[in-house]
């Protein structure tokens, strides 16, 4: 063997463990960061935001709609307007929960680099096998995804209302202000397909690979 060939040798070593070393740095900063950090569940507010505090809004705005047509008249103006607030009001609550409960999990995985956080979303969506080695960072990511994805839902779904108000406002008008709004209360039942998958595929890995309970963490 050569000294050149020694000196090669010695040079990628040193490199190569660098690299290694660095990685495995960053992988045990963000665990640290991890641990015993707790994602608040969006879906219980989520969940009565659709099923209590949306429908008494509109119920209440259209209410109000009806009362404005029987003493004004113009029905489809008042209802279309109505529901349009109704829309609006339904964002406004959505903020408010945000704000109110302000939870969101501090930037823990902002140690790894822009791959690996790609790597972490690739493997809580289930397309790549999950590593063992970083369930603690895994869970996070799937978490803080869950809730961001989720908290996006509110606006989308108050622009779904106000753009059905606006299509009520614009029947009788016709024209191609009443087909941009039909077009929009379509395409963003499609939009809310995407969020909900992530949501759904989030659930999921945090169902298959759940908190170790404390019996179980200190038994390892």
């Amino acid at each position: 063997m050569t000294s050149g060939d020694v000196t090669g040798g010695d040079e990628a070593g040193p490199g190569a463990g660098s690299g290694i070393d660095d990685d495995a740095r960053r992988w045990a900063q963000a665990e640290q960061r991890a641990a015993g950090v707790v994602v608040p569940d969006e879906w219980p507010v989520l969940r009565r935001f659709l099923l209590v505090e949306l429908p008494v809004v509109l119920v209440v705005c259209v209410g109000l709609g009806a009362v404005g047509a029987a003493i004004w008249g113009e029905w489809r103006g008042w209802i279309g307007i109505a529901i349009v607030v109704a829309g609006a009001v339904a964002m406004i609550i959505g903020v408010v929960h945000v704000v109110r409960r302000h939870s969101s999990p501090p930037g823990i995985t902002y140690s790894l680099t822009k791959d690996q956080r790609r790597l972490n979303h690739r493997q809580v969506m289930g397309r790549e096998p999950a590593d063992a080695g970083h369930l603690g960072v895994l869970r996070l990511t799937a978490g803080a995804l869950r809730l961001g994805v989720m908290r996006m839902l509110y606006t989308l779904i108050g622009l779904e209302v106000m753009t059905l108000g606006n299509v009520v406002l614009n029947t009788d008008r016709g024209g191609w202000s009443l087909v941009f709004y039909i077009a929009m209360s379509v395409a963003l039942p499609l939009l809310l397909l995407m969020p909900i998958h992530q949501i759904r595929r989030a659930t999921a890995f945090l169902r298959r690979y759940p908190e170790p309970s404390s019996a179980s963490a200190e038994a390892s």
